[in-house]
């Protein structure tokens, strides 16, 4: 027969071993993921899992310009391709172009704030003439 402090030691163990195992499980999981205070929701951003960046899904109109553009973070990349999450990367880029397109901005002025933001060589290729 177990004596009255053994079983009581045997419960505390267990209990502090599940104490244990479920805020550690639960500081994992808060680690991974961004404080809800730094979370910025973005419209037509699918969130994939965690090991694939997010992908932006344009609208027709927003990809016809970022097809003639080129990621700036320094990939060296086309902008289309490119799915970096760098700063002035091509998230950045298409939700600038997006944003501008959804504002019904002529596409000569969508060009013009482009080159103020990011300069000459975010363009793979010039079809206006400025």
């Amino acid at each position: 027969m177990k004596s009255p402090k053994m079983s009581g030691t045997i419960y505390l163990v267990a209990a502090a071993s599940l104490l244990i195992g479920f805020c550690g499980g639960y500081l994992t999981g808060v680690k991974d993921q961004t404080p809800a205070s730094r979370r910025v929701p973005l419209a037509g951003v699918s969130t994939g899992s965690l090991s694939q960046p997010a992908s932006l899904i344009l609208d027709s109109k927003s990809a016809e310009i970022a097809k003639r553009l080129n990621c700036v973070c320094g990939c060296k990349m086309e902008l289309m391709a490119c799915t970096c999450e760098d700063a002035r990367g091509s998230k950045e880029i298409k939700l600038f172009v997006q944003d501008r397109v959804r504002q019904d901005l002529p596409e000569s002025k969508i060009v013009n704030q482009l080159i103020d933001k990011y300069g000459e060589g975010i363009f793979i290729k010039r079809s206006d003439s400025k």
